[in-house]
């Protein structure tokens, strides 16, 4: 059984529950996920997980080029696009698929996805992805942000 709490202010629960509690931050859904568009991030996004699951470091640090390329604002949207794509993975995997709003295109591999993602996986990988969109944020060198967010995906699976 899983309860599902959710508040925009985790701040004011109290700490004998939050410390009960695995804290997953979520981005709002964009209106493209509900409408049914597939995001132009989906092939690097997923081919960036598929690449972790099956533990091929360089292949996903060869993908770095392609995301540095695309450009600053974009490489936020990137890491945003690749919070709410793992939510759908999540949901997927503890049977919610029919609240995911998974489009056509991303069916089949949000479903392998789900499958061989360790429940643990995800937590860190929510974080590490905000953590790369804030780096982008804050002017960090994005070799170094995506470098980095590579590297930590890969010692969370």
């Amino acid at each position: 059984t899983y309860f599902f709490f959710v508040t925009h202010s985790p701040e004011r629960v109290i700490n004998t529950i939050r410390s009960r509690c695995l804290t997953v931050q979520m981005q709002p859904v964009e209106f493209s996920e509900i409408s049914g568009e597939i995001s132009p991030y989906f092939p690097i996004a997923s081919e960036l997980l598929t690449n972790c699951v099956a533990k091929r470091l360089s292949a996903m640090l060869e993908m770095n080029e392609e995301i540095v390329n695309l450009g600053r604002e974009r490489q936020k949207e990137f890491c945003k696009y690749c919070s709410s794509f793992l939510r759908k993975i999540w949901l997927t995997k503890h049977g919610l698929e029919q609240i995911a709003f998974i489009n056509n295109e991303e069916l089949q591999t949000v479903r392998t996805l789900a499958a061989a993602l360790p429940e643990p996986f995800f937590e860190k990988a929510f974080n590490h992805f905000e953590g790369a969109r804030v780096g982008v944020e804050n002017n960090v060198n994005a070799k170094m942000v995506f470098c980095n967010l590579t590297n930590l995906l890969f010692v969370s699976i």
